[in-house]
Parts: C-alpha cells; structure tokens; sequence
C-alpha cells in the first residue's frame, strides 16, 4: 500500500483513504482507494478488467463487472474537479489512469 502519493495536482494519503486537490478533499471508500491505487501505480498503463476485478474483488462475474463499472465511474466523477488525472476506456481491453494534456 502507497503510504502518499502526489499526481496530476492530486495527492492521495492512503492510510486515511483521502484524496486531496487544493482546498478540496474528498474521503474514498475502500474499494475506491483499492482502484484508485491500483490506476495510479500503472499510470498511462491499460489495466484490463480482469486484472482490476481479481486486484480489487478478488473474482470475475457479470455482477461484479458492473459494480467495478460504478466505481470507476464515480471515480471519474470525483476527478472531473480538477481534470489534471483521467481514467480513459479502451474497449476490450480495460481503463487507463492519464495525466491530461
């Protein structure tokens, strides 16, 4: 487990699960802070689905697939604030954690 990260503006205090930008912190939920860390350790790496489900869930279903779907989702949210970090979809192949141009 990272102990603090800083990317794109961001930084992430993995013992308190909190993501910070400026004035504007945020606590994430477990399964946020597990996606959140797995992404940033593979920055502009493509983490296929099965990877994040096994990394995160710790197993494969339809179901599981898309709560993973939620999450990314409301991560993406959280990081629409301050757009400096963007999770891209790749079809077929799974979601990648960028710093934008």
């Amino acid at each position: 487990m990272l102990a603090m990260l800083e990317i794109g503006g961001w930084k992430f205090n993995a013992a308190s699960r909190t993501l910070i930008h400026g004035d504007y912190s945020i606590q994430l939920t477990k399964t946020e802070s597990k996606l959140f860390e797995l992404f940033s350790s593979n920055l502009d790496i493509i983490v296929s689905r099965e990877d994040i489900l096994s990394a995160v869930w710790g197993k494969s279903d339809y179901h599981t697939g898309r709560c993973m779907d939620v999450y990314i989702c409301k991560l993406r949210k959280i990081l629409a604030r301050y757009p400096s970090l963007k999770i891209s979809s790749f079809r077929g192949l799974g979601y990648k954690l960028t710093l934008a141009q």
